[in-house]
């Protein structure tokens, strides 16, 4: 299942193949990165979620990394969505975190 991280704002990057995406983690700090076009769609990032907890998420973008970490983030849960535009819960990755 793909899952997307939304409530990102999305600008131009420095090539014609990506975009700079600006967010707000579940800590409440500002983090930038540059992304490539095939993993932003309808406004979201793709991202793997690596553990998931009732409210927050630990995910990994894909397609590029936020500047100020090189691995995975925080972010809240009601920030992520499936393909469909529906909201990830721990029930709908079938207890197991892929």
């Amino acid at each position: 299942m793909k899952v997307y991280l939304k409530n990102i704002k999305i600008d131009r990057g420095c090539f014609s193949s990506e975009k700079a995406v600006i967010y707000t983690d579940y800590n409440d700090k500002v983090m930038s990165g540059f992304f490539g076009d095939d993993y932003i769609k309808d406004g979201g990032l793709e991202v793997s979620v690596i553990d998931m907890e009732e409210d927050w998420a630990f995910v990994t973008p894909k397609g590029g990394y936020f500047l100020e970490y090189d691995s995975g983030i925080g972010v809240r849960v009601s920030d992520l969505y499936n393909e469909k535009g529906e909201l990830i819960s721990t029930k709908s990755l079938d207890g197991s975190v892929k």
